[in-house]
Parts: C-alpha cells; sequence; structure tokens
C-alpha cells in the first residue's frame, strides 16, 4: 500500500469526517427550513445522487485549497481564508448543479444559508480540532534511535510536521565511544548510551522507536526492540517514516543499502497495457474538447509574439531514447545561432502571454500528441533536455534509472516540488520519482491528479 495513504492519521481522518457530518447535518436544516419534511424528503430520495455530489464537493474543494494539511487548521487567519475561498466556490458549483437540473426546487436562499452556516461550523471545529490535537496527550512520546545523518533527517521531518503526532523527546547514541549526555539537532534533544536505552523507554515513558541506522543492527539490541514491540512500542524503520511524511527517498539512503533494487522492477504486462489504453483514450478526449482552445492559443501566440507557433526541443525518452517534446512557444525567439538557456536566463525570456500559457499549463496541450504516438504518458518523471540529461547521468546516482518508465506531461516530483534545472533541485526531483517508481499505482496517479488540478487552479510551481 502506498505510504502516504497508510500513514494518513487518523487526526487528519477526523478532520474530514468531522467536515463531511457538518456539511451534510446543515444542508438537511437549510433544507427543512424552506421545505415540508415530506416535501424534502421527496427530493432527497429522487436526487439522492445530486445530493451526495453536493456533500462531496465540500471536502474536495477544501483538498484542492490544502485545507487538510493539519499544519495550516492551526493557523487562524489562513483557515479563514482558505474556508471563505472554498465557500464562495462551492456554492457556484452547487448553484450550477441543482440549477441545471429541472425539478430540484432548490432556492438560491436555501443555498446561501447552508453556505454561510458551513462556513462558520467548518471554522469552530477546526478551531477546536487545533487545540485538541496540540494537547500532550494526543501526541506519541518518541525516540530516535541513532545520531547519524538519518536522526537528523528524521528529526526535521518530524518537527515541520507536528500532524504526525509524533514527538521527539531523546536520541539514543548507537556509538559507545561518544559521551553522553548531551544535545542533537536544533530541538536541543539529549542524547543517551546505547547502554541505557532499556532504562531509557521506562524512564521517558517511549510509546514510538524510530530506528535511524544503517543495518545490520547489534544482535542484543535487535532483541531488545523485539521485546519493547511486544509491549506495545511502536518500532518505525527510518526510511518507512520519512518517505511517508516527505513523500520521497534520500538518495543517500539508497546509495548506502541494497533497497534499490526493489525500486527498478519492471512493470506489470497488465499495468503497461492499462497505462497504454488509458492514456491515448483520455489524451484523444481532450485533444478533441480542447481543439478549439488550442487554436486560439496558436493564434494569440501568432498576433502577439509572430511564428513559430510551437517550441520543439529534443527530451530524453524512455530508456533514454531522444525524441521531440512539442508544447506552445512561451518565449521570446532566441538569437540566430544562440544555444539554450535555463533558470534566470530563461525566465528573462518569457512573454507576458507565455507566462499565462504557463500558470493556467495551456502551453503543455501540444503534448498530447506525445501521449497519442506512445512517447509519453499523463504521469511520469519530466523529460529532461538531452544535454542536460548527459550531465545529470554522469553526476547523479539513480538518474539513468528515473527513465525506465516513459516521461509524463505531470509527476509526483512537479507537484511536490515543482520545476529546477539545477543540480541539487534534480536530485530532490528524483527523491520524489524514486518514490513514484516504487509505489506507482492507479490510486497514486488519482492523487497526482489531484494535486496537479491544485497547482492550476492556484498557479503554484508555474514556470
Amino acid at each position: 500500500m502506498l505510504p502516504l495513504l497508510r500513514n494518513i492519521s487518523r487526526r487528519k481522518l477526523l478532520l474530514i469526517a468531522g467536515d463531511l457530518c457538518i456539511v451534510s447535518i446543515t444542508l438537511v436544516l437549510a433544507g427543512l427550513q424552506f421545505f415540508p419534511l415530506a416535501r424534502f424528503w421527496y427530493l432527497t430520495r429522487t436526487f439522492w445522487w445530486t445530493t451526495l455530489i453536493a456533500i462531496f464537493l465540500w471536502p474536495i474543494v477544501i483538498f484542492l485549497a490544502k485545507g487538510y494539511d493539519t499544519e495550516e487548521v492551526q493557523d487562524r487567519s489562513r483557515t479563514a481564508s482558505i474556508l471563505a475561498t472554498v465557500t464562495v466556490v462551492v456554492l457556484i458549483l452547487q448553484g450550477f448543479l441543482f440549477f441545471s437540473i429541472p425539478g430540484t426546487d432548490f432556492s438560491r436562499r436555501i443555498l446561501f444559508t447552508h453556505g454561510l452556516f458551513v462556513f462558520i461550523l467548518l471554522f469552530l471545529w477546526r478551531t477546536s480540532f487545533a487545540a485538541l490535537i496540540s494537547l500532550p496527550r494526543f501526541t506519541r512520546r518518541t525516540l530516535i534511535l541513532g545520531t547519524n545523518w538519518q536522526a537528523r533527517r528524521i528529526l526535521d521531518a518530524l518537527i515541520h510536521a507536528p500532524s504526525a503526532g509524533l514527538r521527539p523527546v531523546g536520541v539514543v547514541s548507537l556509538d559507545p565511544q561518544v559521551p553522553a549526555p548531551h544535545t542533537f539537532g536544533e530541538a536541543l534533544l539529549p542524547v543517551y548510551a546505547v547502554s541505557d536505552f532499556s532504562d531509557v523507554i521506562g524512564k521517558e515513558r517511549i510509546q514510538t522507536i524510530i530506528v535511524a541506522a544503517t543495518p545490520p543492527l547489534a544482535r542484543d539490541l535487535a532483541r531488545e526492540l523485539l521485546r519493547f514491540t511486544r509491549e506495545r512500542v511502536i518500532v518505525l524503520p527510518f526510511i518507512e517514516l520519512y518517505s511517508s511524511l516527505e513523500g520521497r527517498i534520500p538518495l543517500r539512503y539508497l546509495t548506502e543499502s541494497t533497497e534499490f533494487l526493489s525500486f527498478f522492477k519492471p512493470a506489470s504486462p497488465l499495468r503497461l497495457a492499462w497505462e497504454g489504453i488509458a492514456n491515448t483514450i483520455v489524451a484523444l478526449v481532450l485533444g478533441i474538447l480542447l481543439l478549439p482552445l488550442a487554436l486560439l492559443t496558436a493564434i494569440a501566440i501568432l498576433a502577439v509574439d509572430g511564428w513559430p507557433i510551437l517550441f520543439i526541443q529534443k527530451r530524453w525518452g524512455q530508456y533514454g531514447r531522444p525524441f521531440n517534446l512539442i508544447k506552445f512557444r512561451t518565449m521570446r525567439n532566441l538569437p540566430l545561432g544562440a544555444d539554450f538557456t535555463s533558470g534566470k536566463e530563461d525566465e528573462k525570456r518569457i512573454t507576458p502571454l507565455g507566462n499565462f500559457l504557463r500558470k493556467t499549463r495551456l502551453d503543455e496541450i501540444p503534448q498530447l500528441w506525445n501521449i497519442l504516438v506512445r512517447q509519453m504518458n499523463f504521469i511520469g518523471p519530466r523529460p529532461d533536455r538531452s544535454g542536460l540529461a548527459q550531465t545529470f547521468a554522469a553526476k547523479i546516482p539513480f538518474y539513468r534509472e528515473r527513465y525506465l518508465m516513459k516521461p509524463g506531461v505531470t509527476g509526483w516530483a512537479q507537484v511536490k516540488h515543482g520545476y529546477g534545472f539545477t543540480e541539487s533541485h534534480t536530485r530532490e526531483k528524483l527523491e520524489y520519482e524514486l518514490y513514484y517508481m516504487k509505489y506507482r499505482s492507479i490510486l497514486f496517479d488519482l492523487i497526482i491528479i489531484l494535486k496537479t488540478l491544485e497547482v492550476i487552479f492556484t498557479g503554484r510551481g508555474a514556470r
């Protein structure tokens, strides 16, 4: 199972469940305020599917607005801003939904009343929720086993993800030569000697142990961990927890273990067949639907900045095979004989129209052709320019392996990290891509599609 889903905290599920209860109850009360009970019951039974859509529109739009990031919930002004935006968007969508279906009899007053009370109750619910999850009894006292780079990474991840519900209270040094106690990390956690490991568990009332150490562990220590699991102490390996929190696999971890072998297994024939059929059908349908918009975009480019309309560039495809990536042109033409640039030099050449096309992702429409001819998928690692790809392949471990998959129009790295052309940015993106390679599934693809819609609507990460 996808670790991101497995790691969805009970807190987040509680938040979603509370939202659905508030929306459902408020819709019923708003309806009963304006309709007799018999009429309301008839409408609900007859148009049950419309009612369900109206209810689930709220959590979907809240998700797209990042309203389920539990860190955001703790900021009241940010919460109010998100909920105000969500309320306006949902009411517009509900208006189209109800008023386009004959016989629903829903009035604007019902929708307004429903929206107003949902906004107020959701804000009060989130305020109470934020106060609740900040209480010590709702966090698990956590001990980190190890003082290496893994321990520093996981500590930093936990500090920035209080919604995980894990409160680090100490670190155990596995090196008997290191004197203890002393402090560790920005949180200044106390460091205990490995000889005191068992005593620390009882003294600090530890509920969770994170193993941040390169295997194999000492036999006695491994036995102690097994004993504590029988005593209902949760033991989590570094890579399992870190990948769940961050959605990526550290390159350094892979270079220090043999676990990378499990990342690069070929996809099953059934998965490949499904991918091919689904990508082709969706690309064909979108191509037909978006054809008028594509023609208008082409005319706009021609009118504003002249010829050429399309931008065609050699990129690395699956197995490193080059192909021509097609996009609508968003930059001014380079002088004759000049080479392509990246980063800040590119940004200076982006036209005002091109900036709009990038933010709305309309410049990506011609890539539907790349999908139809099976050079790309909708979801996969973003293909790099041939020259950059060769440079990165020589410097970054496991970079070539990202091309075991077909490149994509969007992907996990794009929605989590955004664009970047430097070596450090590429290393970070690769960590997200490796995570996708290991856990790719239809469900994971749906999550990426939803997050891509969020990026399109907010303009975040556009270049």
